[in-house]
């Protein structure tokens, strides 16, 4: 179970850092918006995540995702 959260945080982290080099040193539990992510490259974020672990996130659900934490709990429900 902690290999499967594990291996999500990097995922996610490293599609960061491929969005914008910036964002190599997000905390894990800040919000994104917090920590200077715009909103177009939150949605690029949200579609490689969509696309990694053919899951959809509705409209509902972006509140649901603010930070890096909040994204892995989503996935792994989804999974």
């Amino acid at each position: 179970m902690k290999n499967q959260i594990e291996i999500i945080e990097k995922f996610i982290l490293r599609k960061l850092v491929k969005i914008k080099k910036k964002y190599k040193n997000f905390n894990k539990k800040k919000s994104f918006f917090d920590q200077s992510m715009d909103s177009l490259d939150f949605m690029k974020l949200t579609f490689l995540i969509e696309k990694k672990y053919k899951i959809k996130f509705s409209s509902r659900d972006f509140n649901k995702i603010q930070s890096i934490n909040n994204v892995v709990k989503f996935i792994k429900k989804k999974l």
